[in-house]
């Protein structure tokens, strides 16, 4: 009996310095996932700058407030489709500055073409939102050409979330600053959204406790938390934006006029001349 005592004695001592170890490690990587968000939401104004509003071509519509755009969430496309389009997308061209500040790469270029040319518009309103984790829901039609080149980007891996999606979800690393970016797809559209943190708790614990806590936000809050900041548009309040987009001078012209000091410039690219760069072995590229 005095041996027993002595050993559940021993297992109560064990079970709560083991208890403590978790309660540690468990603040270590809540502090360090908060750290990393306040860390990238200060970025969100250069990026914008930077990226958008210095371009010499840069012909933005007017910047409607938060308010406006919430109530005002499905965007009529101002092209008509093009029965002819083959998969060409916009290509956002980064300079050497701004891919090292805010560590993006050359998936990234593909990406911004296409969200900030031929989703936004090039209306920065609708961009900041996007970069603040907006939910963004694209019609598109049988081909599901946004789908594939989303999931294509190098880096993309099956994984799951807590939104619907008739097809495989993917996410995509972009970053220090863009951090994740998460595709599905639901009936005839596909839809997308940049996360604050990666889930991926094997590789990325510090990651994987912020998107925790990012969920956490969302659950009291309503809103989307991004990258760079917050965002109402939810999965059940998405940003809608109407028929599949196409790529027409007027949207996506050859180059700026003025190649810019900072920022970018832009280019048209198929999209299989620009997959081979990251799909074709090195000697048949």
């Amino acid at each position: 009996m005095p041996c027993l005592r002595s050993c559940r004695g021993s297992c109560r001592r064990h079970s709560g310095a083991v208890k403590e170890v978790v309660f540690i490690f468990t603040l270590v990587l809540v502090c360090l996932a908060l750290a990393s968000r306040s860390s990238s939401a200060a970025e969100i104004e250069p990026l914008l700058r930077t990226l958008f509003t210095s371009l010499p071509c840069h012909t933005g519509l007017a910047a409607p407030t938060e308010r406006a755009l919430v109530e005002t969430h499905r965007f009529s496309r101002s092209l008509a489709p093009d029965p002819t389009d083959t998969g060409s997308f916009c290509y956002l061209e980064l300079m050497p500055g701004a891919t090292e500040r805010f560590d993006l790469h050359p998936a990234e270029n593909a990406l911004l073409g296409l969200i900030y040319l031929q989703l936004a518009e090039r209306n920065v309103s609708i961009m900041r939102e996007i970069l603040k984790g907006a939910h963004i829901l694209v019609e598109e039609d049988s081909r599901k050409l946004i789908y594939k080149l989303l999931s294509s980007l190098p880096g993309a891996h099956a994984r799951i979330s807590s939104h619907m999606s008739d097809k495989k979800q993917y996410g995509i690393p972009e970053g220090r600053v863009l951090s994740t970016l998460l595709v599905g797809s639901l009936a005839n559209s596909t839809w997308f959204q940049l996360e604050g943190h990666p889930w991926d708790p094997f590789r990325d614990p510090v990651g994987s406790t912020g998107h925790i806590l990012d969920y956490i936000h969302y659950k009291l809050s309503g809103k989307n938390q991004g990258p760079l900041g917050a965002s109402p548009f939810t999965d059940q309040h998405p940003m809608v934006f109407e028929r599949p987009v196409t790529v027409l001078a007027e949207v996506c012209p050859a180059y700026c006029r003025q190649p810019p000091r900072t920022g970018a410039r832009f280019a048209t690219l198929s999209l299989l001349r620009r997959l081979g760069r990251f799909l074709l072995p090195e000697g048949k590229r």
